[in-house]
């Protein structure tokens, strides 16, 4: 059961101020949750390390100090802020976190604004402008870091582009829910936050996180994966029928003629690869079955067993033979050819 896909279904869809409440929630130290300061520290990391003089304060060389209350700081997380622009017009901050010291409750250290998007349609053009001319109003001598965390949305990074145009010196940073796009940061996005946090939990490595907010954590991070939709959504989008011009293991034939012989790819730098094309060979597409593209990958990976299920045998498996993993870590592929001393596995 995903309490958020249920709560989505109908007209009782989650909306963005939904999203909001629960992610600040859970980047709030004081909450009952169990997390303690863990993900607001990685939040705020980038922040930090982007200019360490204004920073310095809250990092030991690379690490974020303690940020609970057992800290000399004290944090509050503020939702939906209601701040005037230049045309006093009221504006509205997803989330706005001021760090204290705990000796002085009334002049904020630092204060992070956080404006959230769970989809791409809802970016405003000068949105993060206009909120940021109304926060500076308020806290004029304050250091002001900015996150505008959405979707990957070419819409949404030209408005945070434009945004740090006008605003160099604002130190601020673009974050997104969830991001395929490259592999060099464990912390690249919210979902991998979480999941690396809950790695260090079971690991060991971090205190234990009470039971019921690892479940209903785990449900929040699924209900990112599967793009926020209810159930509901998700059967319709199952159920529609997407016709490309090509049968898909043409496409991923292609992949395979423009890649280095002697090179090593990341299975998802491939995944990214085949949906890139697909996408832009078919304009009525807008993502690829995750699902499709993992069994279409595994038929074409030869030292890949579960392409047995897939009827990969003795009369057709060299039309399957495209590539093979690297080592037993199954994170990297590369192109297979016959001068290979590796067995292809199908049906005998």
């Amino acid at each position: 059961m995903n309490i958020f896909k249920i709560l989505s279904n109908g007209n009782g869809s989650i909306k963005e101020p939904s999203i909001s409440a629960f992610l600040g929630y859970l980047l709030d130290p004081n909450r009952e949750h169990g997390l303690k300061d863990y993900l607001l520290r990685e939040i705020i990391r980038p922040l930090c390390l982007s200019n360490p003089e204004i920073w310095k304060k809250f990092q030991i060389n690379e690490n974020i100090v303690n940020l609970t209350n057992d800290s000399s700081f004290r944090v509050e997380v503020i939702l939906e802020k209601k701040v005037k622009d230049n045309d006093k017009k009221d504006r509205f901050i997803d989330i706005v976190i001021k760090f204290f010291n705990k000796d002085n409750l009334n002049d904020p250290l630092e204060i992070v604004c956080i404006e959230n998007k769970i989809n791409s349609g809802s970016v405003s053009s000068n949105q993060l402008e206009k909120q940021f001319e109304g926060i500076k109003k308020d806290y004029p001598n304050t250091p002001l870091g900015f996150i505008y965390l959405t979707p990957m949305s070419q819409k949404a990074l030209i408005e945070y582009e434009e945004f740090i145009k006008k605003h160099e010196s604002v130190i601020s940073y673009p974050l997104y829910w969830r991001d395929d796009s490259k592999e060099d940061d464990i912390n690249k996005d919210v979902f991998s936050i979480l999941v690396n946090i809950l790695e260090l939990e079971s690991r060991g490595y971090i205190e234990p996180i009470f039971d019921y907010s690892k479940y209903t954590i785990k449900s929040f991070m699924n209900f990112i994966d599967t793009g926020f939709r209810s159930y509901v959504e998700e059967k319709e989008l199952s159920n529609k029928k997407i016709r490309f011009k090509r049968i898909f293991r043409e496409y991923i034939q292609d992949v395979h003629k423009n890649l280095q012989d002697d090179k090593k790819y990341t299975v998802k730098e491939i995944k990214s690869k085949i949906e890139e094309l697909i996408k832009n060979e078919n304009e009525n597409v807008d993502s690829i079955n995750q699902g499709t593209l993992n069994a279409q990958l595994i038929m074409h990976i030869i030292n890949n067993r579960t392409r047995l299920h897939y009827n990969v045998n003795s009369t057709n498996h060299h039309t399957f033979d495209l590539f093979y993993y690297i080592d037993d870590s199954k994170e990297y592929i590369g192109k297979f050819n016959s001068s290979l001393d590796i067995e292809p596995i199908f049906k005998k």
